[in-house]
């Protein structure tokens, strides 16, 4: 055994002695709750920003929409002609049509609307999973909001042509 081993041993035993166990205990806790705490709000750091960027896909969606209505005077037919009609447009929310590809969000193409029918309180697309557990929607004014699955069974929703 070397000197520098022999500092080395009497420096942590020497430390260890001085430190009552109860207290060495509080540290260890403690740091591990730190380290949960901010594992959780890295987690919800995360969360938030997918919510954002995903709130954020939805209102290009609704952009590209309402441009596709004001083109051509009328709601695009299928995802076909409505992408086809983003491709001539600047970032075109791939996210999201990869979602609709997947069938994870719901849109309503050629939308049944006359004069009397108050779009605004119709429901034009929405996530999959807000049936069950609460999600996006998109209205048919191009709102975008976050409603729970008993808010979304009540909302009225449009009837299409192309069925």
């Amino acid at each position: 055994m070397t000197a520098w081993d022999s500092y080395e041993a009497n420096l942590v035993n020497s430390s260890r002695d001085r430190i009552p166990k109860p207290i060495r205990l509080a540290i260890l806790l403690t740091i591990i709750a730190a380290c949960v705490l901010f594992s959780y709000l890295g987690y919800v750091s995360y969360a938030n920003s997918v919510r954002q960027q995903h709130a954020s896909d939805l209102a290009r969606f609704v952009s590209l929409y309402e441009d596709f209505l004001s083109v051509h005077t009328r709601a695009p037919r299928n995802f076909a002609e409505f992408v086809d009609h983003s491709k001539l447009r600047r970032h075109p929310p791939k996210r999201l049509f990869q979602m609709i590809r997947e069938k994870r969000f719901v849109v309503i193409w050629d939308p049944v609307v006359t004069q009397d029918t108050p779009i605004a309180e119709y429901v034009q697309c929405y996530e999959v999973e807000t049936v069950k557990s609460g999600g996006y929607v998109i209205f048919g004014d191009g709102a975008v909001e976050y409603v729970s699955a008993s808010e979304f069974k009540k909302l009225p929703k449009f009837q299409t042509r192309s069925k």
